[in-house]
């Protein structure tokens, strides 16, 4: 990656990125140009994921060829010219297992093809991850001493890698319930994490949050990767987060980071990776833009019976879906559209059907949306942290909620308004516990407040 200041967002799915760029080339020829999609993704979006679940299905056995296919679709990436500059991270399939793709007895060999992937001459990535195993909606494991076991497994092996591999391996742990720490702390008590210097967590895509939670989930297991990083002398790495994209993340990462280095002179470089562009946008036709004048997202809606509705700017939905492709993509070179109902949509079978030109472009919307709201969090942290530093509690959270509440990109119902108090009181909290480290609190509070109680 060209950049010299690493971005929080990892966007998920790059091969989907691609298909559809690539389609909207062939349909629409002239509306995009690969050496401004180059332009546009290094400066805006310049950190992918590419999952092996993107090769793997629930309806057929994962073999050698699985993971050729994987190996290929790798090479094909790095080899796209308006990627070129881009990061890649290959995720390991681990949330695949979490929703049952493999039966245990076939996660040995998973584990074993997955390392061998690792080790190939010449593998064109940046970062990846050891792979862990914990059971998700799906639990296919007899009980905690096989999903030991198995993860005893998997570390081992990943800890046998070559420095070169393992320096761009991160070392995942889990959080979620007690059954999870006790995993981890056999393999902590393995010292498996001493064989790598970036670090993460994991399973929050299958972690239902609630509001009684007293702090921000993963500062949990990022205590304990602190603790381990001060033992061993270790003055910057990477955190990455699987989950915890949304917008409101955004803020609770530039904070983490800045109060870290400032209590523990430690450089955290906190990532996360998300397929919310494909999960919300692609099935919603909602797509939050940018109010750069009062530094807040709103939302647009592109349903076909709701393009000429206002937005909070004034504007149709339709006019400030135009208006924002002509402010930020045309400048690149990409073709303008033209305010008509047929540029969002197309006859269909039974319905009219959004075109790949609107889908593409609100996409690369989309992760614009991501490079704006990241300045405007690492803008707002000097202010925020000063009244954290004076121990102005109440005048934090009423700040913090105020900024959240303007980057979430919802509006702002009394339910809503609510959580991001919640949300706020979290994160002050997450700062005195990642102030002392105390990892026997950080248990305390998965046992109390995350693991779910047995009926007596």
């Amino acid at each position: 990656m060209t950049n010299n200041h690493h971005r929080h967002f990892v966007c998920a799915k790059v091969d989907s990125v691609r298909q559809y760029i690539e389609l909207t080339k062939r349909d629409y020829p002239g509306f995009l140009n690969d050496e401004g999609l180059n332009n546009y993704i290094t400066r805006v979006c310049p950190q992918f994921l590419l999952s092996l679940g993107s090769v793997m299905s629930k309806k057929s056995k994962v073999t050698c060829k699985t993971f050729d296919k994987f190996l290929t679709i790798t090479r094909s990436l790095r080899n796209t010219s308006y990627l070129s500059n881009m990061e890649l991270t290959i995720d390991n399939g681990g949330y695949q297992i979490q929703k049952g793709f493999l039966d245990a007895a076939d996660i040995p060999g998973f584990i074993y093809r997955f390392y061998d992937l690792l080790d190939t001459p010449g593998l064109p990535i940046d970062w990846t991850f050891t792979l862990d195993i914990a059971p998700g909606k799906v639990n296919v494991f007899q009980n905690e001493s096989q999903l030991i076991s198995l993860n005893d497994l998997s570390y081992s092996r990943a800890a046998q890698l070559p420095d070169t591999v393992r320096n761009k391996t991160i070392y995942i742990e889990h959080f979620r319930n007690l059954e999870l720490i006790r995993v981890w702390e056999k393999l902590h008590q393995q010292d498996y994490h001493n064989s790598f210097n970036h670090f993460g967590t994991g399973g929050l895509a299958s972690f239902a949050r609630g509001r009684s939670q007293p702090c921000v989930d993963y500062a949990i297991p990022l205590v304990r990767a602190l603790k381990d990083a001060k033992d061993r002398g270790i003055t910057s790495f990477r955190y990455h987060v699987l989950g915890a994209s949304q917008f409101t993340y955004f803020l609770i990462h530039s904070l983490f980071e800045h109060h870290i280095k400032m209590i523990h002179g430690i450089d955290v470089e906190i990532t996360c990776d998300s397929t919310i562009i494909f999960s919300k946008f692609f099935r919603t036709y909602s797509l939050p833009v940018i109010d750069s004048d009062n530094q807040r997202l709103h939302e647009i809606v592109l349903h076909s019976d709701k393009l000429n509705n206002p937005t909070p700017s004034g504007e149709t939905n339709l006019s400030e879906f135009v208006l924002s492709t002509e402010n930020i993509l045309v400048p690149y070179g990409f073709q303008p559209l033209e305010e008509r109902y047929d540029t969002i949509y197309q006859p269909g079978k039974k319905r009219d059907q959004f075109t790949r030109l609107a889908y593409t472009y609100g996409m690369l919307l989309y992760l614009h949306n991501f490079y704006i709201v990241e300045q405007w969090c690492r803008d707002a942290v000097d202010d925020l942290y000063l009244l954290f530093l004076t121990k102005k509690e109440k005048e934090f959270c009423a700040a913090t909620t105020d900024m959240l509440v303007r980057i979430c990109g919802m509006p702002d119902t009394p339910y809503r308004h609510k959580n991001h108090q919640y949300m706020a009181k979290r994160i002050w909290n997450s700062l005195d516990m990642l102030t002392k480290l105390n990892w026997e609190y950080s248990v305390h509070v998965v046992d109390c407040f995350l693991t779910k109680k047995k009926a007596a």
